[in-house]
């Protein structure tokens, strides 16, 4: 079987190299200095279709077979921020633990999804599969049987020193505080089939996306470590939740509309490096 796998319009190729380059697996090369591209037939299968060779292409000259540059969105100068902006928006981002009992639009939720699945991931396998959350009253339920993981934590090993730490939750539960979900009108959840090496780095990188753009539209989120463990390892939960027994829930996280604004980027720790090399 012969595969295609790319064309290139040869009107429009400026045999610049920059899909040689960016080429992950080396599949492409110039047969001469200034060639056009061509690519390695022995190495067409191993083709990742991460479409970096369509995206980094100057002339739009580049097909490949599962896209061309007219299906990809163009990125536009006029977009890019600087570097103090940039600073500024990282550093500022802070975890919501408060929040509006206003929930978010549909599309909105839709659109935080489409950023996650849209980063980097090993292989370009995107291994993440997700759950969202819409119903407030269904989050809070869930809440509770992460609650409950909790109070069969503290009775199985009241010694263990991190189950212990679960007390102050079961407790505030019991008083109406709840720091399971905080409150928020919904959920965010990424799982994937555990037996990928990278299926929580990646789904990471992408909850980490999702959670930074969900700032760029003025919402709050904050990442849910108690769920997360509970929805792994409280058969209840898991079940509720419709996890596949193969896939490993990596992460998740509540978001909403924040009660409050922050006004200071608070202090952090210096950075401890070790550096190699001279720094010349």
């Amino acid at each position: 079987m012969v595969i295609a796998l790319f064309t290139i319009d040869r009107e429009q190729c400026t045999k610049c190299g920059a899909c040689v380059d960016e080429c992950p697996i080396k599949i492409i090369y110039q047969r001469s200095p200034g060639g056009f591209p061509a690519k390695v037939s022995q190495l067409v299968e191993l083709c990742l279709y991460c479409g970096h060779c369509v995206s980094v292409c100057p002339s739009s000259a580049f097909y490949l077979e599962s896209m061309s540059p007219g299906d990809l969105e163009p990125v536009s100068d006029d977009l890019t921020i600087n570097p103090k902006q940039a600073w500024q928006f990282l550093c500022s981002r802070r975890s919501g633990r408060a929040y509006k009992k206003k929930k978010l639009e549909r599309q909105t939720l839709q659109a935080l999804v489409e950023v996650g699945c849209g980063v980097a991931s090993a292989k370009n396998q995107q291994p993440w599969r997700w759950i969202v959350v819409e119903d407030t009253d269904v989050l809070r339920s869930y809440a509770a049987m992460v609650i409950d993981w909790m109070e069969l934590m503290l009775k199985r090993f009241p010694d263990n020193s991190e189950v212990q730490a679960m007390k102050r939750p079961v407790a505030g539960w019991k008083y109406g505080m709840d720091v399971i979900s905080r409150g928020a009108p919904h959920l965010i959840m990424a799982h994937a089939d555990r037996q990928w090496p990278w299926a929580v780095q990646d789904c990471t990188i992408a909850l980490v996306h999702i959670d930074l753009y969900a700032y760029s539209l003025g919402l709050g989120a904050c990442r849910t470590g108690y769920i997360t463990e509970a929805a792994n390892r409280h058969s209840p939960l898991n079940e509720a939740l419709g996890i596949p027994k193969d896939n490993i829930v990596a992460g998740s996280m509540v978001v909403g509309y924040p009660k409050h604004r922050f006004y200071r980027i608070p202090q952090r720790n210096a950075p401890r490096v070790k550096w190699i090399g001279d720094g010349a």
